[in-house]
């Protein structure tokens, strides 16, 4: 297994734009990818700016497959 636990620290203001991107990413990511088996998006408590991104693959060439996928990178302006 291969895991990956994010932590970001968003643009103030822009949570709201940053989870419609990454619940597409989310979303497609498990619906689309059989080497995906988690992909959790949490918010932190303490700072409403800071998300933490938990995302499980059956190794690490279904990550890198993940990483070269459309949907992959489409919340990083946020």
């Amino acid at each position: 297994m291969c895991g990956l636990l994010l932590k970001t620290q968003l643009k103030p203001g822009s949570f709201a734009a940053f989870m419609d991107a990454v619940h597409v990413n989310a979303a497609a990511s498990l619906r689309d990818e059989p080497g995906c088996l988690t992909f959790d998006v949490m918010r932190d408590r303490s700072d409403p700016d800071q998300v933490w991104l938990n995302e499980v693959y059956v190794d690490e060439a279904a990550f890198e497959a993940h990483t070269r996928t459309a949907h992959a990178g489409c919340w990083w302006n946020h």
